[in-house]
């Protein structure tokens, strides 16, 4: 058993004001409940749930969007806006999430095969 958790949690305690210590433990529990079991069971499920719905490479690309999503719940929740550089981290991000996702890309002149195609291309004979 690794001794890592218990000198990283002394660090922290060395190097922060010990307010910590004065939250009750009723709190603390709770807290360390909801973020450790309650976010990590439902993260999980839904993420399971997009890839049956989107596939793995398609729901992949979603993670990315997690630090997009805090900057956005950041505005209302603590009314904190982000900088201009954040804005640009952002609007890349979520391109690189559109693209990822097999979005169409405005402009492309993808053909869309025929729903028959795959059929004949099978009964062709080999040249």
């Amino acid at each position: 058993m690794s001794l890592y958790p218990l000198k990283s949690a002394r660090n922290h305690l060395i190097f922060i004001d010990h307010r910590l210590l004065e939250v009750s433990l009723t709190d603390l529990v709770g807290q360390a409940f909801y973020q450790g079991v309650v976010t990590a069971t439902v993260s999980l499920a839904l993420f399971g749930r997009s890839i049956m719905l989107l596939g793995a490479s398609k729901a992949a690309a979603f993670v990315a969007l997690v630090p997009v999503m805090a900057a956005l719940m950041a505005i209302p929740a603590l009314g904190e806006w982000p900088t201009s550089i954040d804005w640009l981290a952002i609007g890349m991000i979520t391109a690189g999430v559109y693209l990822a996702s097999g979005a169409p890309v405005p402009g492309s002149t993808v053909k869309i095969p025929h729903p028959g195609a795959e059929t004949l291309f099978k009964q062709c004979p080999p040249i």
